[in-house]
């Protein structure tokens, strides 16, 4: 519901939620939610990676770039950055572990890459006996399922957690079909039924 100037309408609002970052709440019927659902999920998706992918490189050149700093190793929330001349270990979680200190099923050895995983197997919700994960496929509106882990190694962080996240939500096939578009990408699936891609 929006004015002709493309705002939206202030005698309509509900404050129902919003609709992109800086934007005003807005009262939506239920078919217009349905279709701005996606590109909502987009836009929010969209501006975590930019802030992360910012802070990373920010971080990295405003400590790498001191006297006497060879390397640096960046970890926000599990996203990693590792820069200069350093060879960091990275252990890739379990998801079917109880602990995340458990047995790793990889440790991957990274310098001046980045490394990101996602995943349902700690962030979720859970209705009844069902748990569902907090990755949503935003064609469908529907929790990501059949994926329960994604490993992603890039040259930038952005790539990697941008890629770890739609490798939850896309077939193994088409996970490997967009790796295949970025040169030196990496990766690690893991499927709820344990198979490893």
């Amino acid at each position: 519901m929006e004015t002709g100037d493309g705002r939206p309408n202030p005698s309509r609002r509900s404050g129902i939620g919003q609709r992109g970052y800086g934007h005003e709440p807005t009262s939506l019927g239920a078919e217009q939610r349905e279709n701005d659902r996606p590109a909502f999920v987009y836009r929010t998706a969209r501006t975590q990676l930019l802030c992360q992918e910012l802070y990373h490189q920010q971080s990295v050149k405003s400590d790498h770039g001191k006297p006497g700093c060879k390397w640096g190793n960046i970890n926000i929330g599990g996203d990693i950055v590792v820069a200069g001349n350093s060879e960091e270990r990275i252990r890739v979680s379990d998801p079917l572990a109880d602990a995340e200190n458990d047995q790793a099923v990889s440790t991957l050895a990274i310098s001046n890459k980045a490394v990101a995983t996602s995943g349902n197997y700690r962030r979720g919700f859970q209705i009844g006996d069902q748990w569902f994960s907090h990755i949503l496929d935003a064609r469908t509106a529907i929790p990501a399922k059949e994926i329960i882990s994604a490993t992603v190694v890039a040259e930038r962080a952005t790539d990697a957690g941008a890629l770890a996240t739609a490798f939850n939500i896309l077939s193994p096939e088409e996970s490997d079909m967009l790796a295949r578009q970025y040169p030196g990408i990496e990766y690690l699936i893991i499927t709820r039924a344990g198979q490893h891609i």
